[in-house]
């Protein structure tokens, strides 16, 4: 899947994660995920992690860029699947192998993306 990219942030492959998920839902959320949990990691830069929400499929998109240990994902997956939500991690590319090692065991799925110019590509989904 491939979406013509605004601007090279997780804010921006978020919002296109978004706009996939509202063509099969109409209560589509996005959100930093440092308002779903209490971790100062996230909240001291919040556009670097961001939650996609689709509460009627009971889906969550965790979308980081660069700057997010992956290890720290694992605690908000774990949360969100124990809540009976579906959790997949959208990681660029170049970080797959560290969301498997670093995932490992979590609850929740890996998909990488990437950019081709300006247009942002999903991989497939993978689990850790």
């Amino acid at each position: 899947m491939a979406v013509g990219l605004r601007e090279r942030t997780c804010v921006a492959v978020a919002d296109a994660a978004a706009r996939a998920w509202s063509r099969r839902s109409d209560s589509v959320m996005e959100m930093p995920v440092a308002t779903l949990v209490d971790m100062p990691a996230f909240h001291a830069a919040p556009d670097t992690a961001m939650a996609v929400m689709v509460p009627d499929l009971q889906r969550c998109e965790l979308v980081v860029d660069d700057a997010v240990p992956l290890a720290r994902l694992q605690p908000v997956a774990e949360m969100l699947a124990e809540e009976g939500w579906t959790v997949t991690v959208l990681v660029p590319t170049r970080r797959t192998g560290e969301a498997h090692r670093d995932l490992r065991g979590a609850r929740c799925g890996i998909q990488p993306y990437w950019l081709e110019g300006k247009e942002l590509h999903f991989g497939r989904h993978q689990l850790p």
